[in-house]
């Protein structure tokens, strides 16, 4: 509109201009006679002109005093809500930071119980290694107690052996009374071993019941402290998760604080506006009012003169006439083109008005959504809030009644004080030889870094970098074996280029045992923790393959990992003789003067296959050799030697143990079990890939794998032969 108006005020300027050449043309030649009615006439149009442009403005006033109103009214009406808004933010913000500071003190009360359980935890444990040793000391009362009931039922016997014979040689009645006597001594004495035996029995039956009860408590407690320190964590996240929420609830006080304040420049803005329109308004109508009276003076004074030059003029009238025409046209085109301008900078604001507006109801929706998220998410927040405490309520009232129990038992903290001041001595220690480790260089830790990342399944980990380490239990590994082929070969298959650290699982081996190595090893595991406090077959197995490379800690992988597959082998083990073969520690001066010891050997294969949860061991056991620790012989012959099947030879081990025999000790049946009873001497464990076939000879090592003191001249000597197999 603005465009059209322009284009008709350029049109109404050509005409006016063409119209005044020709009233110029016509009034130079009637100059004299229309020059006073031109004066009149002109100052009559002008004055009507600006009476006209005074009344619209008038007009064009009200209506911008009218918006300026309305703009005032909205700016009050947006002011007012910004400080209700502003209001109920605080309000919120105050009632969110309370509700933060509760669920904070929540946690720490759930926190404190977590350390209490673990205290009880640490209480039973210790109570449990009292039990344990208290166990200890009754098993070697049990045998003592053996010992001596055995010493005496032979003492018994060759005293009825030597009556009897006194009798066929026909001594003295005396002679035979005398050993009568001892006899009935012997008995006395056979009478008080059984009872000590019988009393030494149910020593560790009472110490085992409370080895175990004091093992369970400790686990029940522990479970129990896991427990609390999960809900300790979760009343954590809760405090900070409404902590957040408080300084969200401030900040958004904070910003309509702002928006009121803005609300309020804009309310002063409008007042001044709309006085100005009003003072603007006046003006106008002065204006207008003093055009009129002047248009009309001048007017009357213009129709005097016209009436006196009428016939003079009535060629330079039309030409008048014409050009007032196009004046008025012009005039109109200008007003038309003013009010086209106005309407335009209207339409402007009013969608500059409308784009805010939209802008505020969007973030008002927003806020709204978020506020009712809020609400909700706090409504669910208290009512698990409730069953937790309702929970923790319960929780309490149990522990009241195993604290009043427990407290019967206080007087076994008094012993373990001592134990924890050793403890603290150690580590003390500890820490003063930490201080003393140099720092290692960083380009060395740069060309050995390895980062650790959590398992969570083999499709992920085949894309991880070559540098990731997982570290998987002895549960976790015995679940991906059974998941099935195609699991434990993806593992396999990450092993190829990348790391696995296996190690034994913390709550089934609480006692400090050990799994099998082999299992890991058969899967390409390269890092397999031990436990090194318990001295058993599979610490033994472990320090075995690993003398394959001299004991430096470093073998190459089993081939079955790295090929695509092996043969099957059969072995034969004939043990020959022993030779310097210690004496067991813990023997009595009775028994080593009787030379009662009674060797046996066993020889055992492990082997293990991948995607298999157990480890394959097959046992040969020969017969017994009493008393010989020097030189015995067992000379066994081929028909009943031991024999094996080899099924994965770059993992199966072979492993020599010799064992006192504690029961009978004449000559025992080949290939017999041994007992729980006896008693380990020496070992040693040979991989199978370093057999080498004919007449060998094999070190021995003690329980905790040296050769020191009375081992480093025993050994068996052996006769091995392994064939390949094509079953």
């Amino acid at each position: 509109e603005a465009s059209i108006a322009l284009a008709s005020l350029q049109e109404a300027s050509a005409e006016l201009t063409e119209a005044e050449s020709e009233m110029q043309a016509a009034k130079l030649a009637e100059e004299e006679a229309v020059e006073a009615a031109e004066e009149a006439a002109c100052k009559a149009r002008e004055n009507r002109e600006h009476a006209d442009a005074a009344e619209n403005r008038i007009l064009t006033v009200k209506d911008m005093m009218e918006k300026a109103e309305e703009q005032y009214n909205n700016a009050e009406t947006v002011a007012n809500t910004a400080i209700t808004e502003a209001q109920f933010s605080e309000q919120r913000a105050i009632e969110a930071d309370a509700r933060a500071n509760k669920a904070t003190a929540n946690a720490k009360d759930a926190a404190i119980r977590a350390d209490t359980e673990t205290h009880l935890e640490e209480k039973y444990e210790q109570e449990a290694s009292v039990m344990k040793r208290t166990l200890a000391d009754a098993n070697n009362q049990v045998e003592v107690a053996e010992t001596r009931k055995e010493q005496a039922i032979s003492a018994l016997e060759k005293i009825k052996e030597s009556i009897e014979q006194m009798k066929r040689l026909g001594q003295s009645s005396a002679n035979i009374q005398s050993k009568r006597d001892l006899k009935n001594y012997c008995s006395v004495k056979l009478s008080e071993a059984s009872a000590e035996l019988a009393s030494a029995e149910k020593i560790r039956r009472h110490a085992k019941r409370s080895f175990e009860d004091s093992q369970r408590r400790a686990e029940e407690h522990a479970s129990k402290a896991i427990a609390a320190r999960e809900q300790a964590d979760q009343f954590a996240s809760i405090a900070e998760k409404l902590a957040e929420h408080a300084q969200e609830e401030k900040d958004a006080a904070d910003l309509r604080r702002v928006a009121c304040e803005k609300a309020e420049v804009s309310v002063k803005r409008a007042e001044a506006d709309l006085s100005g329109m009003k003072a603007q308004l006046r003006e106008a109508e002065r204006a207008a009012s003093e055009g009129n009276d002047m248009a009309l003076h001048y007017r009357e004074e213009a129709d005097r003169l016209e009436r006196e030059v009428d016939k003079a003029t009535e060629e330079w009238t039309e030409k008048t006439t014409v050009f007032n025409a196009a004046k008025q046209e012009k005039v109109q085109a200008q007003a038309a083109h003013f009010s086209a301008q106005e309407l335009k900078n209207q339409h402007d604001e009013n969608v500059d008005e409308l784009r805010k507006i939209y802008e505020d109801t969007t973030d008002v929706y927003n806020r709204a959504q978020r506020e009712a998220n809020e609400k909700k998410y706090r409504e669910n927040a208290e009512k698990q809030f409730e069953l937790n405490t309702i929970a923790s309520e319960r929780r309490a009232i149990m522990l009241r009644e195993k604290a009043n129990r427990a407290k019967d038992q206080a007087s076994i903290a008094v012993s373990n004080a001592a134990e924890k001041t050793a403890a603290e001595r150690h580590a003390l220690n500890y820490r003063d030889k930490k201080e003393k480790v140099k720092p290692i260089s960083l380009d060395l830790t740069k060309m050995t870094l390895i980062n650790g990342c959590k398992y969570k399944y083999w499709e992920k980990s085949l894309t991880l970098p070559y540098t990731t380490l997982h570290s998987i239990t002895e549960e976790r590994m015995n679940k991906i074996i059974v998941q099935g082929p195609e699991v434990w070969m993806n593992w396999m298959e990450y092993n190829d280029d990348r790391m696995t650290r296996t190690f034994p699982s913390g709550k089934s081996r609480s006692n400090g045992g050990n799994y099998n190595p082999l299992l890991p090893w058969a899967m390409g595991v390269q890092l397999v923790g031990m436990n090194h406090q318990s001295l058993e077959e599979d610490l033994w197995l472990n320090d075995g393959r690993f003398r394959e490379n001299g004991s430096s800690g470093y073998v190459l992988k089993p081939n079955l990992v790295t090929d695509s597959g092996e043969n099957n082998w059969s072995l034969k083990v004939r043990v020959l003789s022993g030779s310097r073969i210690p004496i067991p520690l813990g023997m009595g001066k009775s028994k080593l003067r009787n030379k009662l010891v009674n060797l046996r050997v066993r020889v055992s294969v492990y082997d293990a296959i991948p995607g298999s949860a157990h480890v394959n061991s097959t046992h040969h056991t020969t017969r017994t050799v009493k008393g010989n620790c020097l030189n015995p012989v067992w000379n066994e012959i081929e028909k009943g030697c031991a024999s094996f099947k080899i099924a994965n030879p770059s993992i199966a081990m072979v492993m020599f143990s010799v064992w006192d025999h504690r029961k009978e000790c004449g000559v025992q049946k080949t290939n017999e079990t041994v007992g729980r009873d006896d008693d380990f001497i020496a070992a040693a464990a040979v991989p199978f890939t370093c057999l080498r076939q004919g007449y060998r000879s094999v070190q021995l090592f003690d329980r905790h794998h040296t050769r020191c003191a009375g081992y480093n001249l025993a050994s068996l000597f052996v006769n091995v032969k392994v064939n390949q197999s094509f079953d």
